[in-house]
């Protein structure tokens, strides 16, 4: 085609638009008309801001603005954002310090009950903090808990009365439970535990008593009986892949070979990857001629059994001792993964290097890069203690198709494509050693003080970030040389397997309580996403009747397991791949909405990608709407937003999920931009009408760090 048709072509659709838009009623023309103001573009989006939650310091400058940009680049929606107003640190210590009281006070307690009273609590795997945070809690309350409990002596190489912010967050249950074991070396059920007892019993009390018997009936023969409680277990806990792989081996016993390969399928589906130990089953060998069964062991990862297979999180499992979900409270534990998305102050990173962390970050996602993968074997204590983690993982990174260099060296010299690196020194000049992270790499250096800035003796987390990594974590107090304290080399077979930065770290670590976890959790270099197109719904449409939408799949080599629907934030609805799904009108309140569809793969890593439409709905006239006398202003100058709301109501002028003004419809109110803070923001005024709100289309507004421009 040439440039001259191309032109032509172009021509005609804009003809095309003219013409629809000439036929259009004033009020829709007015509500199109918003819409393209508010900035609002064609969105496919590798993320998973649905699924977590941003807590800000609205009284930290630098919190803000680190939160505006995050929420931009990751899409947040408004109800996913929560401010913290104040909280107290212990500024006679070291200034990054909290109590644990005022931590679960006055920061944690007020972002749960947020997250129940929004509804969020089904959807959220991620709570993530902003920067203007305590990095570090004291916890001795919860350390004297536990040793009562466990009737043990204060030993604090084991028992240090310092818990970071993530792992805090991360053990929310258990830290404030009755019986705290937080501190314990494996006490990180989701942790890929290096462990030879791949069928240790993952349940106490009685089931533990049912799966114990379940074995032995096994053993001697006792096949029915060890149907009959093995199939009671799978009921009680289908996502437990150890009592599918019993229940597979009684039935391929009793002659049930296609029950048999069932489970074994579902193992797999499960992240039960040992081929190798099924082979050695001679209860196996009957399935042994089955194609299907060839072809499933096949597709298995074959992971040595030291290692557990890598596994996609979820907040509402129970974790078990075994490192794979049980199905009650009684059998496992919840966690929550969590991140401080970046460090900010002298001795940490700037807000323009935060910023240039996280827009790498997200730009990383789905890149598949190439280059190598770090591990420092030297004479230093803290590198030889993690040594005997580097061959298996090196083994499967190879196996994947990567480089891995095991070097005697503290850090790479003069390598310009460094995926990950495993390191163990107190001090790592890295500008010295003239290499460069790839977008997207984590780097780990087992040292005293990575995560404590006050101990600036030693490198910190920040060092890597700054120097391009995207994800680095580090102790906020001495942790002494025990590795279940530190990540594994595995970290990085799990982030190259697809995994997110946050799922890689918490699967390495079984001891993360001392460890602050620094960077965007949502990163995903090496993940392979899903593409789908949606029909039945155009982006930025009036809609005056119910709709049904459908989604298809654009990429054959991608299948997806299922679709997420979030409606206005919120996770509305899961669907399979092909089935429609239904915009019921009389479910919704008159004026501005956010669908939000949600391809989850199929695969381990279960990678998402997100597109959003926004569509205004308008049956009854209702309706509220904002305007901003400037688009773009500097950080402290005020930002006058006038309201006009149907039937004179008074407006509630909303930035994300707090409320920053009142004002009366006709009228004018100014807003102080440092209440707003640095970055790109959108602002949405909301009334109230027979008991359902109305939002109006958002209202974007840039604030720059100086001067209005």
């Amino acid at each position: 085609m040439t440039c001259i048709e191309k032109e032509k072509i172009h021509a005609s659709r804009i003809m095309k638009i003219y013409f629809i838009f000439r036929m259009m009623s004033c009020g829709t023309k007015l509500i199109l008309f918003l819409l393209l103001a508010a900035g609002f573009t064609d969105r496919q989006l590798q993320a998973e801001g649905e699924n977590l939650v941003l807590v800000v310091n609205s009284s930290s400058a630098d919190s803000l603005a680190v939160a505006n940009h995050y929420i931009q680049l990751r899409s947040v929606p408004p109800s996913n954002v929560i401010y913290i107003d104040s909280f107290k640190i212990l500024p006679d210590l070291d200034g990054e310090s909290a109590h644990v009281k005022y931590f679960e006070s006055q920061v944690l307690n007020p972002v749960l009950e947020a997250i129940d009273k929004r509804g969020l609590r089904p959807q959220i795997q991620y709570i993530v903090y902003s920067a203007g945070f305590p990095t570090r809690v004291t916890c001795q309350p919860q350390i004297g808990k536990y040793l009562k409990a466990t009737d043990q002596k204060y030993d604090i190489h084991f028992h240090a009365p310092w818990v970071s912010l993530t792992s805090a967050t991360f053990f929310h249950e258990n830290i404030f439970s009755d019986a705290p074991d937080f501190v314990e070396l494996d006490a990180n059920r989701y942790a890929t535990h290096r462990t030879n007892d791949l069928f240790q019993n993952p349940f106490i009390n009685d089931s533990g008593t049912e799966y114990d018997l379940g074995v032995a009936a096994l053993k001697n023969n006792d096949y029915a009986t060890g149907i009959t409680k093995f199939e009671q277990l799978v009921a009680a806990n289908p996502k437990q892949p150890i009592v599918r792989f019993f229940l597979a081996k009684a039935f391929a016993s009793t002659g049930q070979l296609e029950k048999g390969t069932e489970q074994l399928r579902l193992c797999k589906e499960l992240g039960w990857s040992y081929p190798n130990v099924i082979l050695a089953d001679a209860a196996f060998a009957p399935l042994k001629s089955d194609p299907e069964f060839k072809i499933l062991l096949d597709e298995m990862d074959s992971n040595p059994t030291s290692i557990r297979s890598s596994r996609s999180f979820n907040s509402g499992e129970f974790w078990a001792n075994n490192g794979w979900p049980n199905g009650s409270a009684e059998q496992g534990q919840r966690y929550v993964l969590s991140t401080m998305l970046t460090v900010t102050g002298p001795k940490a990173s700037s807000l323009d290097q935060a910023f240039k962390q996280l827009e790498n970050s997200a730009q990383a996602d789905g890149s598949k890069p190439k280059g190598t993968f770090f591990f420092a074997d030297h004479g230093d204590i803290r590198s030889k203690i993690r040594k005997d983690t580097f061959k298996a993982a090196a083994d499967q990174l190879v196996k994947m198709g990567f480089k891995v260099d095991i070097s005697k060296s503290t850090a790479p010299k003069n390598q310009k494509d460094i995926l990950g690196a495993t390191l163990g020194s107190p001090v790592v000049d890295w500008k010295s050693t003239n290499s460069k992270f790839v977008p997207g790499a984590l780097c780990d250096n087992f040292t005293s003080y990575g995560g404590w800035w006050a101990k600036a003796s030693q490198t910190q987390v920040s060092d890597f970030l700054n120097a391009g990594a995207a994800g680095a974590s580090g102790t906020v107090y001495e942790p002494y040389t025990i590795p279940p304290k530190f990540p594994g080399a595995d970290l990085h077979v799990h982030y190259a397997k697809g995994f997110s930065l946050a799922e890689a770290f918490y699967q390495s670590v079984p001891c993360p309580y001392q460890l602050l976890i620094v960077g965007d959790p949502l990163c995903r270099p090496f993940a392979q996403f899903p593409s789908f197109e949606i029909a039945g719904l155009q982006d930025r449409t009036v809609v005056k009747s119910n709709v049904e939408i459908q989604f298809t799949n654009t990429d054959s080599d991608t299948p997806i397991d299922h679709f997420e629907i979030f409606v206005d934030g919120l996770l509305s609805e899961q669907i399979d791949d092909g089935t429609p799904f239904l915009i019921d009108l009389s479910k919704l309140s008159e004026g501005y909405h956010d669908l939000r569809a949600v391809a989850v793969a199929d695969s381990p890593a279960a990678a998402r990608t997100s597109q959003q439409l926004e569509f205004f709905v308008r049956t009854k006239g209702d309706n509220v709407k904002l305007v901003a006398d400037k688009k773009t202003i500097g950080l402290g100058l005020p930002i006058t937003i006038e309201a006009i709301a149907s039937g004179n109501q008074s407006v509630k002028i909303m930035h994300n999920s707090r409320v920053i003004a009142d004002v009366k419809s006709g009228a004018s109110v100014e807003v102080d931009s440092k209440l707003i803070g640095q970055g790109h923001a959108k602002l949405y005024g909301v009334i109230q009408v027979s008991g359902k709100e109305i939002s109006s289309v958002p209202v974007s507004i840039n604030i720059l760090p100086g001067s209005d421009e």
